[in-house]
């Protein structure tokens, strides 16, 4: 409004107004009488006065007419409000008429915030921020550790909406806030935290490795997400769909280079599917190669893993070793005690192998070397379960990382104590150890508790409830085989050795499946000694003689045959091995190859029973010759050149009756019993079953001969040694019966009769 556009008594109220500011000594009166005059004046409701302080910026109201009470103590920025605005102007500003609607408080905006916080180009040691401002061609920008407070971060300014930050550290997430800065004093609000992660490495520290993804199932990972971290800090993340190659041996695979830094752990963590299906970890895969070929780390879809579990780990390292590892360890023909390993060497000549229990750490196990790429492990326990690593020796202390480990077990040795029971109640589907379903038949035998179809509805004893079966819901043709194998037995200290065990046939009532039994007996199986057939729908017992098949290496085949009505369901339980005639005596060994001198008067036939026989049998001249008494043979009563059968049968109340039989060749023998010189001989052991030891314990003998003659004279060896030394003669290679030896020395003749048990 112009002077011009004032009424008089307008006029006359700005005179006053001038009058009154020059005549007062107060300010505050001053100002206060001000804006009073001036809402008069103009005909306002209300009216106010601020003025700019300058420590702060802000506006501050020094007088005002009409606000509220809390109004006075109201604080602008510059451009807030209609005063903040005028102020930032310097114009005055008209209001037109004013109707509201949509009432919302808040604060005036005048200086927006700024938006799409972001990092570029972040390394080891720099990053470049970046937003978009909100309107001011300012900012402030303060960054620090992850979770940091404004105000105690570091602060820059910058005049671009883009800013380049130096000196970071390596492997560290950090935040950062921006806000725009509209003039003095007026900035907006921070915006953030944006945060970002530099890298763990500088560039020329990283080598590439090969990531193999896979997907046992064939249809990517379903959601499922594994996070890489190097030195604690995420890396990326694998997953959580893929579809590559489909149809290889793996299932969907798909292969990726990723930089890593040298020297640090890298490992892998399960995290979240981002599309919150459920986790497959037994389907996944990932394999890492170094940049050198070799594999770093497997995760070979074998185990389950939870949400949040770490499933492996490596260290990285850039620089190919100066000594290769080896790979692909494996086992090619195992004993009872022994394994003949391999591997394939990687480079060099010298190889060291340590071996021990599955699940042993390397440094406590058995240790050996190898200068071939094949070794064989001894020592080893039968029925045992082995692990075994490898490395590469290059040279002195020059030596690769262990490889493996490789698994294998130990063939199963027969099984010698008795009695022995197998009930089966391991777990269900687990085959017990040296049990064996035979290749080649229809179907295999099955391991379970519960009911097999029409057959058992639980085990024969009360243990865990499990039992072995075949079931016929397969409807195979009629006669199905379906073998299952025991362990072997060595049966050979059992007297009388029976099997028992227990046995269902649920057929229904329709009498065609059986179940045969075949027993090996070290040389022949011994086909269906024993069969059952009952259809009882009960657990019925059956035993079998084991007595006719004894061998080091017995062996028992269960063939369960099945029909084609779907019924044919057989089960086995508490099979059984003892010995029923536990503690019975003896007769001993057979003897058919003793050969003794017409000249002898006094063979004791008793040193060829053996150790196991009993006392007190009775002995029996089955051709009636009239030249024993007791156990001893006078030979010099019978025609020679003729064979004679004697009998030696033990008896005990409660036991069968052991006879041993005994095969006697009386020779007429060309070497007679000279009379000798006293010479002082030591003989021993006599009766032998191999070495025989031969010493002078007398003095002044220089040299011995020492002649060994079957019993029918013949020569059959023939050598000299010292006197003061001990000689050897074995007869392990010879047949076992009577010989004679001849010593002879310049003390005299010396002649003993060997017996070879």
């Amino acid at each position: 409004m112009s002077p011009r556009q004032f009424q008089p008594e307008q006029l006359e109220r700005l005179y006053e107004v001038a009058r009154s500011i020059h005549a007062s000594l107060e300010p505050g009166e001053a100002l206060q009488w001000l804006v009073q005059e001036s809402v008069q004046l103009v005909g306002a409701s209300s009216g106010s006065l601020a003025l700019v302080n300058p420590t702060s910026g802000l506006l501050e109201i020094e007088a005002a007419v009409g606000l509220p009470e809390d109004g006075s103590s109201l604080t602008l920025r510059l451009g807030e409000g209609i005063t903040g605005w005028v102020v930032q102007h310097g114009v005055p500003l008209r209001v037109g008429d004013v109707a509201i609607d949509d009432i919302r408080i808040s604060d005036p905006v005048t200086c927006p915030d700024p938006s799409n916080l972001g990092a570029a180009n972040v390394t080891s040691s720099s990053a470049d921020m970046f937003w978009t401002g909100g309107g001011a061609m300012d900012w402030n920008v303060e960054y620090g550790p992850d979770g940091f407070n404004t105000g105690s971060g570091t602060y820059l300014s910058s005049t671009n909406d883009t800013l380049a930050v130096t000196g970071l550290s390596p492997g560290t997430q950090y935040d950062f806030y921006v806000r725009d800065s509209c003039g003095a004093g007026n900035v907006s609000l921070w915006e953030g935290p944006e945060e970002f992660t530099t890298d763990a490495c500088s560039i020329t520290s990283q080598c590439t490795y090969t990531f193999i993804l896979s997907d046992s199932f064939g249809d990517g990972w379903n959601g499922t997400e594994v996070t890489v971290y190097q030195d604690n800090a995420p890396l990326m993340v694998l997953g959580p769909n893929f579809t590559d190659l489909t149809g290889s041996p793996l299932g969907d695979t798909l292969v990726m280079n990723v930089d890593l830094c040298d020297s640090l752990d890298t490992y892998f963590v399960i995290t979240t599917g981002s599309n919150g299906t459920p986790l497959w970890s037994t389907e996944i895969g990932v394999e890492v190669i170094h940049p050198y070929g070799l594999t770093a780390f497997n995760y070979d879809n074998s185990a389950s893993a939870n949400q949040g579990d770490t499933i492996g780990m490596f260290m990285t390292s850039c620089a190919p070793p100066s000594c290769f590892p080896p790979s692909a360890g494996g086992v090619d023909a195992v004993t009872t005690t022994t394994a003949d390993i391999y591997w394939t060497g990687g480079g060099a000549s010298n190889w060291n192998i340590e071996f021990g229990a599955p699940g042993f750490s390397v440094g406590t196990g058995t240790y050996v070397s190898s200068t071939n790429d094949t070794t064989t492990l001894n020592g080893l326990s039968p029925t045992t379960d082995y692990e075994f690593y490898v490395r590469d020796s290059c040279g002195m202390g020059d030596v690769s990382t262990w490889v493996g480990p490789f698994a294998f077990a130990t063939a199963c040795a027969p099984i010698s104590s008795f009695p022995w029971l197998e009930d089966f109640e391991i777990s269900q589907t687990v085959i017990p150890n040296c049990w064996e379903n035979e290749t080649g038949d229809d179907e295999d035998w099955i391991f379970r508790s519960g009911t097999i179809g029409h057959g058992a509805t639980g085990d024969h004893t009360t243990g865990s409830g499990y039992y072995a079966g075949v079931d016929d819901s397969q409807n195979l043709a009629n006669d199905t085989l379906n073998n299952l194998l025991t362990p072997e037995f060595d049966l050979t200290s059992l007297v009388g050795p029976r099997l028992s065990f227990w046995y269902f046939i649920g057929n229904d009532n329709v009498l065609t499946s059986r179940m045969l039994i075949d027993v090996y007996d070290g040389t022949n199986w011994n086909m269906a000694v024993d069969t059952v057939e009952y259809d009882q729908a009960a657990w019925l017992k059956d035993s079998l003689d084991l007595t006719p098949y004894i061998s080091s290496n017995t062996r028992i085949r269960f063939r369960a045959i099945e029909t084609t009505d779907f019924n044919s369901d057989i089960s086995i339980d508490d099979v059984l091995i003892e010995d029923v005639l536990a503690g019975c005596p003896l007769a001993g060994s057979d003897s058919t190859g003793i050969i003794v001198c017409d000249s002898l008067t006094s063979v004791d036939l008793s040193a060829y029973l053996g150790t196991t026989a009993g006392a007190g049998g009775t002995w029996l001249d089955a051709d009636a010759t009239g030249a024993l008494s007791g156990s001893i043979f006078d030979a010099s009563q019978v025609a020679s050149n003729a064979t004679y059968t004697f009998y030696y049968t033990v008896t005990d109340p409660g036991c069968p009756v052991d006879s041993a039989t005994f095969e006697v060749f009386v020779d007429t023998c060309s070497i007679g019993i000279e009379e000798y010189k006293v010479m002082d001989i030591t003989v021993y052991p006599n009766p032998t079953t191999g070495m025989v030891y031969i010493e002078n314990v007398g003095a002044g003998t220089r040299e011995m001969q020492v002649e060994l003659y079957s019993m029918s004279g013949q020569l059959l060896r023939k050598e000299s040694f010292s006197g003061n030394d001990r000689a050897e003669i074995d007869l392990g290679a010879l047949a076992k019966g009577m010989y004679n030896l001849r010593i002879t020395s310049d003390n005299g003749t010396y002649i003993q009769q060997l017996v070879r048990e």
